[in-house]
C-alpha cells in the first residue's frame, strides 16, 4: 500500500509495499528494525508501519550485500556509500577471473540474463529467458523427435 503523501511529503510505503519492491522479506524488515533499529518507519495512529519510498533502494542494496556474503549487522548499519565499495570489492574478489572472451552463443545468452538481473530488468530478463526456453523446446523437438521446427 502506497499512502498519498501530502505536498512536499515523500511517498510512505506499507511494510508489504517495502517488501515487495525492495525484494526483502516482511520478517526480515522487522528483524532488522529490531535488532539494528533499522529501517525506522513512521507509525501511523493504529500501529501500523509506513517507510520512505527513498529506502527502496538502500534495502536493494544491502540485500546485495548479503548475497555477495557480507553480515547483516554491517550491510544494515554501514553508510551507503560504504556498503557500496564494499559489495564491489566482494563482488570482485568472488568473480571468476575469464581467460577467455565468451564464444557459443550458450554463454552469451547466460551473460545476458546475468546482467538482466544484476541490473533489476525484470522484464527483459521475462523475455529473454521466454525466448530461450522457446529456442529450447525447438531444439529438444529436433533433435529427440526429429521434429523439423523450421516449416
Amino acid at each position: 500500500m502506497i499512502c498519498m503523501p501530502e505536498e512536499n511529503q515523500p511517498a510512505l510505503l506499507s511494510i508489504g509495499g517495502l517488501s515487495r519492491l525492495s525484494g526483502v522479506p516482511v520478517e526480515t524488515l522487522r528483524t532488522w528494525e529490531r535488532r539494528y533499529g533499522w529501517p525506522v518507519p513512521v507509525r501511523l495512529a493504529s500501529g501500523h508501519r509506513r517507510y520512505p519510498s527513498a529506502l527502496v533502494p538502500h534495502l536493494r542494496l544491502v540485500r546485495r550485500a548479503l548475497d555477495v556474503g557480507l553480515k547483516a549487522s554491517f550491510a544494515v548499519a554501514a553508510p551507503k556509500g560504504e556498503l557500496e565499495i564494499a559489495v564491489q570489492q566482494a563482488t570482485a574478489a568472488e568473480a571468476p577471473q575469464r581467460k577467455t572472451p565468451i564464444e557459443t552463443e550458450y554463454e552469451k545468452e547466460v551473460a545476458r540474463w546475468i546482467e538482466q538481473a544484476d541490473a533489476w530488468d525484470a522484464s527483459g530478463l521475462d523475455v529473454s529467458l521466454i525466448r530461450s526456453w522457446a529456442h529450447f523446446a525447438r531444439s529438444l523437438a529436433e533433435i529427440h523427435i526429429g521434429v523439423d521446427t523450421e516449416r
